[in-house]
């Protein structure tokens, strides 16, 4: 039939912004989203490096686009037994998922969660990092830069070492948001040598398990503070690694900003911060010193998924002030902190169970308790049938805005406790 046009399959169409651990955790919503809505497609819009911000709002990239420079193909086939796969429609989200928030949200605002949710391992909580699982594990079979990490990997003999990966999110120089969520690092000296102190702690804990020798892999934003881990680390026989890579000077602030628009640099940057996520995720346990989006996207949901069923520790939290730390086995004591037997602290270099568990602050991303109005809207965008030969593309935008204005702005300290249950 002359003219006739096939329209393309519809899909969710993701932009992002900001560092890299505040995309992917958004991204593993975006992905939920598209399976529930059977859209067959996800668009991964993870903006540029180029100098010339023209290509803004466009559907295409140019070559410095940054997620198709780390992952190859930025559309992915989602499985789906859609029978309205083709309808050339395009639901576009920018940045935050309505219907999904941090789970810290469910804590300052107790909001109520099935109990059985928790027992039977089935609950939407769960069921999201088993999704989340899923998006890592593409991400990672995508990355073109997987051979660095190997060769890395193998240099310095992973799999002969237990090893403990370190992420120290000290700023760098970076102010307002950084010092507003509660990561600023008031005394830089003290905060370092408290953690080194219990770094050191949990070696000790692993030396008394028996496990392999141990190895500390480094990942910083802070460049000063590389020789004084190695340091610390050397004078307890152990060795501290980290990724050769371009870094941001001292006091710099983060990489996505201070390499915003040198294109080539730009991208190394980003290719540095994923090949250090991934290592990190190589680990035996991860050592998050500061509460991050960056250690809480995919190093926690690969280093539990690595060892499930082995004997922990796999994952820890440090406390504000660096006195206290908080290990883990798996996902299900991390999140919901209810069998003490796969749990061990230490306060001041010493293990314990006397005294609090460090406050819990949980970034990663899970279903609200109330389905949003956009969620309907949107169905009714897909279900609505295409009238005559139309074959222009249709959009339509979830959420009006990039940040979801509900919950935000209001703060809570009180997050010691876990969940409510209903």
């Amino acid at each position: 039939m002359d003219g006739f046009q096939v329209l393309p399959p519809n899909r969710l169409v993701h932009v992002t912004r900001f560092g890299l651990g505040h995309r992917l955790i958004r991204a593993t919503s975006a992905y939920h989203l598209a399976k529930i809505l059977a859209l067959p497609r996800l668009k991964n819009q993870w903006g540029s490096c180029s100098k010339d911000t023209n290509w803004r709002g466009k559907d295409g990239n140019d070559a410095y686009s940054i997620f198709p420079y780390l992952f190859g193909n930025d559309v992915w086939i989602l499985p789906t037994e859609s029978s309205i796969k083709r309808q050339g429609k395009r639901v576009i989200v920018r940045n935050d998922v309505y219907g999904y928030i941090p789970g810290q949200i469910y804590k300052n605002f107790e909001l109520p969660i099935d109990k059985s949710n928790e027992i039977s391992g089935n609950g939407p909580l769960v069921l999201k990092l088993m999704s989340d699982s899923e998006f890592y594990s593409q991400l990672v079979d995508n990355y073109r830069f997987q051979a660095e990490v190997l060769e890395f990997m193998e240099k310095h003999k992973f799999r002969e070492h237990e090893v403990v990966g370190l992420h120290i999110r000290a700023g760098n120089g970076e102010k307002t948001h950084f010092e507003w969520s509660g990561r600023g690092i008031t005394d830089e000296e003290a905060f370092i040598s408290d953690s080194i102190h219990l770094v050191e702690a949990l070696v000790e804990k692993l030396r008394s398990l028996q496990r392999k020798k141990p190895l500390v892999f480094l990942a910083t934003d802070t460049q000063r503070l590389i020789p004084v881990i190695q340091n610390a680390m050397k004078n307890i026989g152990v060795e501290t690694v980290h990724l050769e890579q371009i870094r941001v000077e001292d006091n710099g602030g983060v990489t996505f900003q201070a390499f915003a628009s040198k294109e080539d640099d730009c991208l190394k940057g980003w290719q540095a911060m994923f090949s250090d996520m991934l290592l990190l995720g190589n680990a035996d346990v991860v050592v998050a010193a500061r509460h991050s989006s960056f250690t809480q996207s995919l190093p926690l949901s690969r280093v539990f998924d690595r060892h499930r069923g082995e004997e922990g520790p796999h994952f820890c939290e440090v406390s504000s002030d660096a006195t206290t730390m908080t290990c883990f086995e798996d996902k299900k004591t991390w999140l919901f902190r209810q069998d003490e037997n796969k749990i061990f602290q230490i306060e001041n270099g010493n293990q314990t169970k006397s005294f609090p568990q460090v406050t819990h602050r949980v970034l990663v991303s899970f279903p609200d308790v109330e389905t949003p109005n956009e969620m309907d809207t949107v169905i009714e965008f897909l279900q609505k049938p295409r009238i005559g030969n139309d074959t222009d593309i249709l959009m339509h935008t979830y959420g009006k805005k990039g940040f979801n204005p509900k919950y935000r702005g209001q703060k809570s300290e009180k997050s010691m406790w876990t969940f409510a249950y209903s």
